[in-house]
């Protein structure tokens, strides 16, 4: 079982991980080292695609309930990484 984060970036986005202290240190450096990051729940589930689609539309509920833009889904996300890596090593492996 994995435990998934849904997280409320204040005042701009709501977003979901499994890797809470690598999401905040990313969206600190996007975002600016003074952004507050709120857990708003976690979720415990497998790390398969079923899943994911699962995180996804509560992320998107949830961010439709604090008027934001919805962003891309958290199972498109995790389907475009290959074997579901993280971003920076797909990224990485794009590269080389």
């Amino acid at each position: 079982m994995v435990t998934y984060y849904i997280y409320h970036i204040l005042g701009n986005k709501i977003g979901a991980t499994k890797a809470w202290n690598r999401r905040l240190r990313q969206n600190r450096a996007f975002w600016g080292s003074t952004i507050e990051m709120v857990e708003l729940e976690t979720m415990e589930g497998p790390d398969t695609p079923e899943y994911w689609q699962v995180v996804g539309d509560r992320e998107w509920e949830l961010a439709d309930q604090y008027r934001y833009l919805r962003g891309e889904h958290y199972r498109i996300a995790r389907e475009k990484r290959p074997n579901g890596m993280s971003k920076e090593s797909s990224r990485k492996a794009q590269t080389t």
